[in-house]
């Protein structure tokens, strides 16, 4: 069985993003700010939102890793709900 690959097909376009905003349940930062932001789709937005679950944001601000973009390429925003924050959501916009 092959390995299906959805990164490189939606993030890698050249096409001149705008804005970015992608829900999601977890968060890697490291594979963000080393991978999905040098891809052309991320690395041409001039605004990403990011929005997570809250013991996702708590588990990335008492980790290992550092953020280094962390509010100044990117905002990541958490959300507490009853349950679990667990959507999958990437929009990728420009005026066009």
């Amino acid at each position: 069985m092959s390995k299906f690959d959805l990164i490189k097909p939606f993030f890698d376009k050249r096409h001149p993003y705008e804005a970015a905003f992608l829900c999601s349940y977890g968060l890697d930062v490291p594979f963000l700010e080393r991978y999905l932001m040098q891809l052309r789709a991320l690395s041409v937005c001039a605004e990403i939102s990011i929005v997570i679950d809250r013991g996702s944001y708590e588990a990335i601000l008492s980790g290992d890793y550092v953020p280094r973009k962390l509010n100044r390429d990117y905002l990541v925003t958490s959300l507490k709900t009853n349950g679990v924050f667990h959507p999958k959501l990437y929009l990728l916009a420009s005026e066009k």
